[in-house]
């Protein structure tokens, strides 16, 4: 079969050879059958007892990430409100499918509606759960299972529970249809140290059963048709060089030291976390710090505000575990896609330009107060930043410090140790203004994601122009680049938040732009530590001087993928 090419996502560092197996390539059709004989509240309660017991079955084989997504699923299978919705729909006449698909669909329309790309993958798990649900129903429990031992497995829907079953070293790699860097999914991969790219859409079905392919994964990229003699020698070298478990096991070693440049330059590689219970896993994994914590996990999903102590004990929560290192707060990004029920929003016909950020916050000043009081007791000794979303004027800024300002005034000694206040940088405006604005702020963090969709005026949730979401766009890089040099004329420091700074060929490009701190999902920190640690400076500036003057995000991978070291 002739070699070619296919690019997708990094979703799991590592490289691997070896042969396609499908997992779902003759998918099974969905059961529509139901078995509803005597009383459907028994029905519904016999579904969720057999879900249960196979989830259970599964966690007490996991281990690690996975066994702790399991039991989350069991938390959430247990939760009252979730199934006590369901039994409420069959009482109201509906049947247990029709309950299941109807509040199953409600907690995915909410979750789905979200821009964060965390809170928004978790409409897949609700999905997930209300799939099996809907399986035991027709008296099954899971589908077949397939002995996936040395295999590169392919797959167009893959499931978190699958992977969480799964023995680091059963699966060579994997080549995923949808993913993203934020999926459970990807999470467990890369805990189990599995390469994997996501991302592959139509060119995924063109693979073939038994067909060969190296999966270069740091780069997301897959090259298919390889020829025997590639293959074997490939995997010859896989274990020549301890590839696998032992490179995990190294990058991790790595990992534990602080992040450097090949010239000795000092950078800073920190975490983006959504819940304080992720902080311990972060530092383990290396994070210098917390570049992003996002504080709307305590928001969504009740009828009325956190109180302020509940507020502080989280933060200090996250603060005492990855002190002495920065936690970098979010300040609540509500509004538009994310509404709260406590509070009045518009309807709008785009939310992503409307009522969001910092907006929400100036207005709704108690709920902004309580929130930075919570905060800065919260940092009592230790050092916090504080960060706005969604600013596009210095007016937005200086009111936002007033506010902490204000607050700190009030609290008299019970204050950080160390402040610091930014704000994100997700409009090319912001961007345009980053050297004006570094007069009002300690700190920019760059949300690449926002950054990337606003600049190109794309969706990066519509699946009719999604493949002109890209970050590598030269727009989209000049920006950053522009944003870094006017916070640096004003001796201020710069970040990365956004799936850019995860990205191992991204490392370079930004570390030559001026980048002074990447923030990403925790699995991704040992990759790009290591890829930071083989450039210096001067190489990675010339790098970066040759990717902007191209005119397309295709040239610039192109180049960085020429130039990648490994």
């Amino acid at each position: 079969m002739t070699e070619r090419v296919l690019k997708g996502l990094s979703l799991s560092p590592g490289e691997a050879f070896g042969e396609v197996l499908w997992l779902d390539r003759e998918r099974e059709e969905k059961d529509q059958g139901e078995v509803t004989s005597g009383n459907p509240l028994e029905a519904l309660a016999l579904a969720f007892s057999r879900v249960e017991e196979d989830l259970s079955a599964k966690e007490r084989e996991a281990q690690g990430a996975g066994k702790e997504l399991l039991q989350a699923y069991l938390e959430i299978l247990k939760d009252p409100s979730f199934r006590g919705a369901m039994e409420e729909k069959v009482r109201e006449g509906k049947s247990p499918r029709e309950a299941i698909e109807g509040v199953t669909g409600h907690f995915k329309e909410v979750f789905s509606g979200l821009e964060d790309p965390y809170f928004r993958e978790r409409a897949r798990d609700v999905e997930e759960l209300g799939e099996k649900l809907l399986l035991a129903l027709s008296g099954k429990v899971s589908q077949k299972e397939r002995d996936l031992s040395g295999k590169v497995v392919a797959a167009r829907n893959l499931l978190a529970s699958q992977v969480a079953s799964w023995k680091a070293g059963e699966v060579k790699a994997v080549l995923w249809k949808e993913g993203n860097a934020t999926a459970h999914v990807a999470i467990l991969l890369q805990s189990l140290g599995i390469p994997a790219v996501g991302g592959l859409g139509e060119a995924l079905e063109g693979l073939q059963e038994g067909e060969r392919v190296h999966v270069e994964a740091d780069l997301g990229q897959v090259t298919a048709g390889v020829s025997e003699k590639a293959l074997l020698e490939g995997e010859k070298e896989e274990k020549k060089e301890g590839k696998g478990k032992e490179r995990e096991e190294a990058l991790l070693r790595a990992a534990a030291a602080p992040s450097r440049t090949r010239d000795g330059k000092r950078v800073e590689v920190a975490a983006n976390l959504a819940h304080p219970a992720e902080a311990p896993r972060a530092k383990e994994l290396g994070a210098e710090g917390v570049g992003l914590f996002r504080t709307e996990f305590l928001f969504m999903e009740r009828d009325r505000p956190p109180s302020e102590e509940e507020q502080r004990a989280a933060y200090r929560e996250v603060l005492e575990a990855m002190a002495p290192h920065r936690v970098i707060f979010r300040t609540l990004d509500a509004g538009g896609d994310k509404p709260l029920s406590y509070v009045e929003f518009p309807q709008e016909e785009n939310p992503f330009l409307g009522y969001r950020g910092l907006r929400v916050s100036l207005k709704e000043r108690d709920l902004f107060r309580t929130q930075l009081r919570a905060l800065l007791r919260a940092g009592k000794g230790l050092s916090v930043g504080i960060m706005f979303p969604m600013v596009v004027s210095g007016e937005e800024v200086l009111a936002g410090r007033a506010m902490v300002d204000e607050v700190l005034g009030e609290l008299g000694e019970e204050r950080p140790l160390r402040l610091e206040v930014g704000m994100m940088v997700e409009t090319p405006a912001a961007a345009l203004l980053a050297e004006e604005l570094a007069d009002h702020v300690d700190f920019f963090s760059i949300g690449t994601n926002d950054l990337t969709q606003y600049t190109l005026a794309v969706d990066r949730g519509s699946t009719w122009v999604s493949s002109l979401y890209d970050p590598y766009h030269p727009a989209v890089l000049r920006l950053i680049g522009m944003t870094i040099e006017g916070a640096h004329k004003k001796g201020r420091w710069v970040g990365v938040c956004g799936e850019l700074a995860g990205e191992v060929l991204a490392a370079p490009l930004l570390l030559g732009l001026g980048l002074d701190e990447w923030s990403m999902a925790p699995q991704k920190i040992p990759a790009v530590k290591r890829a930071l640690s083989l450039w210096t400076g001067d190489e990675a500036r010339a790098l970066a001087e040759e990717a902007l003057a191209l005119d397309s995000p295709e040239k610039v991978r192109k180049l960085l993928e020429n130039e990648a070291r490994s």
